[in-house]
């Protein structure tokens, strides 16, 4: 009950922008480690072969730790919940460039959560990033969960100026893809 109180709180304050927001120089490498390191035990337990591929990038994020750290967080807990002992949870982290509408494209790094676990239906799809939605399989794999997470998490890259997607086959994984792009530094020196 309190985990979905601060769910509901966490994405409320989203939604209304209320949410407080510290702003630091955040190097995307290192924190994704540290939220890895959170998340070897849990593997462990449900043994699931947890690997990463994490490169260093060249560029930072100016934005609230907090807010970057639910991002990976909620996406390889999801995965660990979602995959059967046995199989394997992959995360990386590279360099990119996105290209948003017309716009010019933006350096930036994406982040890559890719389990083989049991996937989201199709026909379900389009529903995945809905406030307290969670998909017919994932209610029967009896997975506690709020329907929040993914919810959440849209509000906080958009938040970030990134964008999040997702691929995804029935009974043989997801694949979450979180683009973010890198801050200018000319916009976190004036700011600091």
């Amino acid at each position: 009950l309190i985990s979905l109180v601060n769910a509901m709180l966490d994405a409320s304050r989203l939604e209304t922008g209320s949410i407080m927001q510290n702003k630091e120089k955040i190097n995307p490498a290192d924190t994704l480690k540290d939220v890895l390191k959170e998340h070897r035990v849990l593997a462990e337990q449900g043994r699931i072969n947890l690997t990463e591929d994490i490169q260093n990038v060249s560029g930072v994020l100016f934005a609230d730790p907090k807010l970057f750290r639910m991002i990976p967080e909620n996406l390889i807990s999801n995965a660990l919940k979602y995959t059967p002992p046995g199989n394997t949870v992959t995360v990386r982290l590279s360099e990119t460039a996105e290209v948003f509408g017309s716009t010019p494209s933006f350096p930036g790094c994406t982040i890559m959560v890719q389990d083989t676990g049991i996937g989201i239906p199709q026909a379900q799809q389009h529903r995945v990033f809905e406030k307290m939605f969670r998909a017919d399989n994932a209610r029967h794999a009896e997975a506690v969960g709020t329907g929040l997470g993914l919810y959440t998490i849209k509000i906080a890259v958009e938040t970030l100026g990134g964008k999040i997607w997702f691929e995804s086959i029935e009974n043989q994984g997801t694949t979450f893809y979180v683009f973010l792009p890198f801050t200018p530094e000319s916009e976190y020196k004036i700011a600091s």
